[in-house]
């Protein structure tokens, strides 16, 4: 498969070797706030018994060896062949590493991940975050193989002095399918397993799937708050302690990167997309949509 070799970048993150502030600055480092990382000999390399609470996203496949370690309190053990989803907020200690074991991984920070937007085409790509009924996931060969590749693909071109015309592209198409491969393997590998959402986690993939069959008429936060049958503040609360967002933040998000998608088709006038996107005139979803990104539409397509 051909592509173009760039640089590696010369620091390697290890997060249980950081604090959770450095592992931050780390991500700040590069320009899509994510750092992927191989362990070739996790023994020297990590810190044991020294828990940190994670403010990130952090997904690590074991490849060879055994991992022990502990998180929000509650062991687990993770052999080769397994993957572990850790959420933000989370409490991680390393307990013990077999020797010659080894690891690669990726943290990426919530923002991010957000950004991007999948939760709204494909919310069930949430449930892999979910603390139970286990952090730890089976993974076929292939599935390994798959993943492996992907991460030590993302890692080469996150550099941030790469000259990749195409950069911001790749890694985000790189990222996303990295995150859709995990989801599959995921759900290959629980079948019969029911997946137990605490209930503010299920409140939010819920809210989520609202979002995304509404967005386009509907962006009041009662409306949704009223779906779900709850009142406005209990649906503002809980987005904002599970996500960090507020519901609104989510749902203008939704209707910006659909207004930028519409935007990119010259043949539909700015009047047709305020209209398909149930805005009163092309002046209101002007103010709108320069308020969320700082351009008129009509200057977004130049």
């Amino acid at each position: 498969m051909f592509f173009i070799r760039l640089p590696i970048m010369e620091k390697e993150l290890s997060l249980f070797h950081q604090s959770s502030t450095a592992v931050l600055d780390e991500l700040d480092s590069f320009k899509f706030r994510f750092s992927v990382h191989e362990m070739q000999d996790l023994h020297e390399a990590v810190m044991l018994n020294s828990p940190i609470r994670s403010e990130f996203f952090y997904i690590f496949v074991v490849k060879a060896g055994e991992i022990y370690f502990k998180l929000n309190r509650k062991e687990y053990h993770a052999t080769a062949g397994e993957l572990c989803v850790i959420p933000p907020s989370a409490l991680i200690e390393v307990s013990a590493i077999l020797p010659k074991s080894e690891a690669i991984g990726i943290a990426f920070c919530p923002d991010f991940f957000l950004s991007l937007g999948l939760h709204y085409s494909h919310p069930q790509i949430l449930e892999i975050f979910a603390p139970e009924p286990s952090p730890i996931i089976a993974v076929g060969a292939d599935e390994l193989t798959t993943l492996d590749w992907l991460l030590k693909r993302l890692k080469q071109i996150n550099y941030p002095k790469s000259d990749h015309l195409f950069q911001e592209e790749v890694l985000t198409n790189t990222f996303s399918q990295f995150i859709y491969e995990l989801t599959q393997a995921y759900h290959r590998n629980k079948v019969g397993t029911q997946i137990k959402l605490r209930r503010k986690e299920n409140l939010v993939l819920l809210f989520f799937k609202e979002v995304s069959k509404y967005y386009k008429k509907e962006r009041g936060v009662q409306f949704y708050a009223n779906l779900l049958f709850i009142t406005r503040k209990y649906l503002s609360k809980t987005v904002k302690q599970v996500t960090g967002k507020t519901p609104g933040f989510f749902i203008d998000e939704a209707v910006i990167k659909e207004a930028k998608m519409l935007l990119a088709d010259p043949k539909l006038s700015i009047s047709e997309i305020a209209q398909s996107l149930n805005f009163a005139d092309q002046s209101t979803f002007g103010k709108f949509f320069k308020k969320q990104v700082g351009l008129a539409p009509t200057s977004f397509r130049i």
